[in-house]
């Protein structure tokens, strides 16, 4: 190979310098099996870049067609919305939006969301504001908006979120104002029947004595009657009249007791006392009971000591013995007690007719009775352990129950231990003057 002789380029002349072609520069021909080789690569390259150009056409359409939707959904939903930027400007709202704030779209000039909001809730919508443009999470708020007279309108709820970027946020506007009246009205009803309740326990309370007063004088005019006639008939009329007088009697008693403890007039006063003089006593008074169903009556007492108010604690014991009695024939009541650890649990068993789990609940409900007695009588109100609930939540005492149907239940109420009776203060005698 030789070395041709090259034109050396001056600088000075600003030229570029002449490059005389070589064999080594001139492109060979290309072959025919290169060229086809060469078109086949150019229309596979062709054919993969309209593929591409087909997708992206395709994934505008569906870009486009959701963001149709999207819009459709924003601007027909059943909820505002608006657009805010950094500054609270309203930037877009929906037509539920410009319903509820009174706006013309296209027509007013940009208003911040705050012009639209009551005087009354100023400072909660600008602490909503600031939590949703500096958080990430959903905030909510709840504010009156104004009409044009400055008046409250209706109530909303403001829903927030900052978008991705975090210098719009969207706030979703849910008109709560039926809702608002809905729950006026009804608090306003339920403090009417609170006052007409209140009203009729004071007059109960306050009529009591009144009220009980001609069941007490018919009563001695049964007994007078009794003693004056000797007419078999006439003595069986008295009795069934004296027995209907005492079912009455109790039912009013037990309607002014409830009543009391309702109008919040029964204030327990609790003292030391020994829980055997109590039981002693209830152990007397319910022999009689107990003989008349033939059933086996039996108390295990204890001489501790308890915490309590004695009278109430004794219309408890009574209202459950005398369930137990009235459910229970030819079979067994026991009143006992046990130590609990600081509490005395008191106890009332019975073999009677029980309860189904399903109504156990049920039982402490005022006029709810499981079935009828054993004996068909004296079937009452239904009210008794409903007082019972109502007297050992009054006490502070748990009550239990625990019921197997067709083999009875037990009762239970846990009173607080003492350690002594509590000494029971005599009023002084006034001084003697002659």
């Amino acid at each position: 190979m030789t070395f041709e002789q090259r034109d050396v380029p001056n600088p000075a002349d600003g030229k570029r310098p002449q490059t005389k072609p070589t064999a080594d520069t001139v492109p060979s021909p290309l072959s025919v099996e290169d060229a086809q080789r060469l078109v086949h690569e150019l229309r596979v390259h062709q054919i993969e870049l309209e593929s591409q150009n087909t997708a992206l056409q395709e994934a505008r359409h569906e870009s486009e067609e959701t963001l149709a939707r999207y819009t459709e959904l924003y601007e027909f939903a059943p909820v505002g919305y608006v657009t805010l930027d950094l500054n609270g400007v309203i930037k877009r709202s929906n037509r539920a939006a410009t319903a509820l704030l009174g706006t013309v779209p296209g027509r007013n000039a940009p208003q911040r969301l705050g012009a639209f909001i009551a005087d009354e809730s100023l400072r909660d919508f600008a602490s909503f504001l600031e939590r949703i443009l500096s958080g990430k999470d959903t905030e909510r708020c709840e504010v009156g908006l104004k009409s044009a007279d400055g008046q409250s309108s209706c109530v909303v709820i403001l829903e927030g979120l900052s978008d991705v970027t975090g210098q719009d946020c969207i706030v979703a506007m849910i008109n709560i104002t039926e809702r608002k009246r809905t729950q006026d009205a009804l608090l306003r009803a339920k403090e009417e029947a609170e006052r007409a309740t209140s009203a009729k326990s004071r007059f109960l309370a306050a009529a009591s004595h009144d009220l009980r007063q001609p069941l007490q004088t018919l009563y001695l005019i049964c007994g007078v009657m009794a003693r004056r006639f000797d007419d078999p008939r006439l003595r069986e009329l008295i009795a069934n009249q004296d027995q209907a007088l005492e079912v009455m009697s109790g039912m009013l008693n037990t309607l002014l007791d409830i009543n009391q403890i309702d109008a919040g007039l029964t204030k327990p006063q609790p003292i030391g006392f020994r829980i055997s003089v109590l039981l002693d006593r209830l152990e007397r008074d319910f022999a009689f009971h107990a003989g008349t169903g033939g059933n086996v009556w039996r108390v295990i007492s204890s001489r501790s000591f308890v915490h309590s108010d004695p009278k109430i604690l004794e219309q408890i014991l009574r209202n459950l013995l005398s369930n137990a009695f009235k459910y229970t024939h030819h079979g067994k009541v026991l009143l006992g007690c046990r130590h609990v650890g600081t509490h005395l649990r008191i106890e009332v068993w019975d073999s009677g007719i029980g309860i189904a789990a399903n109504q156990i609940d049920a039982i402490f409900n005022e006029f709810v009775q499981i079935e009828a007695p054993i004996d068909g009588h004296n079937r009452g109100l239904g009210l008794g352990l409903a007082i019972v609930k109502r007297e050992a939540v009054l006490l502070g005492h748990p009550l239990r129950v625990r019921s197997v149907l067709g083999r009875g239940s037990v009762f239970s109420i846990e009173v607080p231990l003492a350690e002594a009776e509590t000494p029971v203060a005599v009023p002084p005698c006034p001084p003697w003057t002659a």
